[in-house]
């Protein structure tokens, strides 16, 4: 059977597509994970709908106490935004993925709707407690990113809906990101850590870390946040050397050493770099 293009102009259109389609429908943008399964025939889609002409999902923009990253919103999209740019751990995170030319068409709602384990942007974007936007043509409904993904290649988007939107808050702006790679371009990571935190007076009020490539899909070190709130910023990541947090579970491999060994280091480092960003 052959795949049905589609190249909707608006998300309504879209979602009447997926509505009729369901889980017998792909959606594409940049294609640059699905794209490959494609070709080598590991993926067979009935529908392909293209959202690339859809102009409000490339818009980045306010949206209250948020910045809403549109669902077509490309990585050097985001890398041009004055918005996106209030995030310097964002943009770290961003900078690093592919190659100039992948970052021209890969979308972070492309990397969070395959659910890979080591993504930059999935990653960065779950240490900024992002809320994920989904959108059907019977309603919305809103995710917290570090419940989206629930297995490699998994995520709790249903067949007719469509993500439409990232929400970043704007209160997460002192953040950080790490990464450990074999090559500085074009390389997976194998260790990576997000961080924002929220300083008053030197005391952390509010931490969210969030761990890549150290499970089967990012993840939040819920472990790591409640050892620093309430402390003074400094002390309580001094209290963190050598500390493995118990959410990290790198499988079994060549590198799963190297892993364990790289993050305690790694994470202090992300988290000193967020909290001299928070001016502490």
């Amino acid at each position: 059977m052959a795949t049905v293009f589609f190249l909707p102009n608006t998300v309504e259109e879209a979602c009447s597509i997926l509505e009729e389609w369901g889980d017998d429908a792909i959606i594409t943008n940049g294609g640059t994970d699905i794209v490959i399964d494609i070709s080598k025939g590991n993926l067979i889609p009935h529908a392909n709908v293209c959202i690339w002409n859809i102009n409000e999902l490339h818009q980045i923009k306010m949206d209250g106490d948020y910045v809403r990253v549109g669902g077509a919103a490309t990585y050097k999209e985001m890398m041009n935004s004055s918005l996106t740019k209030e995030f310097p751990g964002l943009i770290e995170a961003v900078s690093q993925i592919g190659s100039p030319g992948i970052r021209q068409v890969a979308t972070l709602a492309g990397n969070i709707c395959t659910a890979a384990p080591a993504a930059d942007g999935c990653t960065m974007a779950m240490g900024l407690d992002a809320q994920i936007v989904l959108k059907s043509a019977t309603g919305e409904r809103i995710v917290p990113l570090s419940h989206m993904m629930i297995g490699r290649g998994k995520t709790k988007r249903r067949g007719n809906e469509l993500l439409t939107a990232i929400l970043i808050p704007t209160s997460k702006k002192n953040c950080a990101y790490g990464r450990l790679a074999r090559r500085r371009a074009s390389d997976i990571a194998k260790v990576m850590v997000g961080a924002s935190l929220e300083i008053e007076d030197g005391i952390c009020t509010r931490a969210v870390v969030s761990l890549g490539a150290l499970g089967p899909v990012p993840c939040r070190a819920y472990s790591i946040e409640q050892k620093l709130e309430g402390k003074p910023i400094r002390t309580g990541i001094e209290q963190l050397r050598g500390v493995f947090p118990e959410e990290a579970k790198p499988r079994i491999s060549q590198f799963k050493r190297y892993k364990e060994q790289a993050l305690p280091t790694l994470l202090v480092r992300t988290l000193e770099l967020a909290a001299q960003r928070g001016g502490a």
